[in-house]
């Protein structure tokens, strides 16, 4: 590659990140101001907060890492809205005029996909500080906490490409969001700890980007922590780039078969 077409491709970049940066927060924005993805997400999040915390009952010490435990939570419940988003494009009349923008599929429907986690992150963090203060009366910030939770983020946007898939596939995909979120709690140890499980289990699960980011609160040495975090990147790398391939073959299949209803 020359310097002229490097220099090209630095621009093209430069333009693309701020403009998709700016879809995503669009599309947040608008996800706030519809009631039922507000109540979907804080209500799963607040059941959930409940439920842990009477888990760490007598557990003092054990509680400092609650809000991180509720926050994550929330990001999963958002995430799993992202099986319907399309279906909501569709309900609202604007499905057709995204499928058919010269920006290109990944351009325009990647922000709206991965808002669905960003949505999670806005509301779930500010609400699991609020529950943590008001149960236990204490909130413990740790760098550690913060980190995973920003390798839960990207796991959970990585994650809402391929959800959304889903209803590409099938029109019911909506209908499977429960099993979805109900299972991923399971298996990335927000609800039972990981140790409760033997290892070649431990190891399946690993296979979610979310399971190694919520691993990261368990690290022992600075070495498990910097591999933690390495495995959480890649296995999102690896989900985003699955993801936005079979997204963009199945709105291509859409857009062939001229189904835009």
């Amino acid at each position: 590659m020359n310097d002229k077409a490097r220099h090209i491709l630095e621009i093209r970049i430069l333009d693309f990140l701020p403009s998709e940066l700016m879809m995503l927060s669009f599309h947040v924005r608008t996800l706030l101001h519809t009631p039922f993805f507000i109540i979907s997400v804080l209500g799963s999040g607040v059941s959930f907060s409940f439920l842990k915390a009477f888990s760490f009952a007598g557990d003092t010490a054990g509680s400092e890492a609650f809000w991180v435990y509720s926050a994550i939570a929330s990001l999963w419940a958002a995430t799993t809205l992202a099986t319907g988003l399309i279906g909501y494009q569709r309900f609202q009349g604007t499905f057709p005029y995204l499928l058919l923008s010269p920006q290109g599929i990944p351009a325009v429907f990647v922000p709206l996909i991965a808002s669905a986690a960003f949505l999670g992150l806005v509301l779930g963090i500010p609400a699991s500080l609020l529950f943590g203060f008001l149960w236990f009366h204490q909130v413990v910030v740790r760098p550690v906490y913060l980190l995973a939770i920003l390798l839960a983020t990207l796991a959970c946007a990585a994650s809402a490409l391929c959800l959304s898939a889903l209803y590409l596939l099938t029109r019911r995909a909506s209908i499977y969001e429960g099993l979805i979120l109900t299972g991923v709690w399971l298996i990335s140890g927000i609800v039972v700890p990981l140790s409760n499980f033997s290892r070649p289990v431990q190891l399946l699960f690993c296979i979610h980007p979310l399971t190694v980011a919520v691993k990261i609160l368990a690290a022992v040495s600075a070495q498990e922590l910097v591999l933690l975090c390495i495995a959480a990147c890649a296995l999102s790398i690896c989900f985003a780039i699955v993801g936005s391939k079979v997204v963009a073959a199945s709105f291509a299949r859409v857009r062939r078969e001229g189904d835009f209803s």
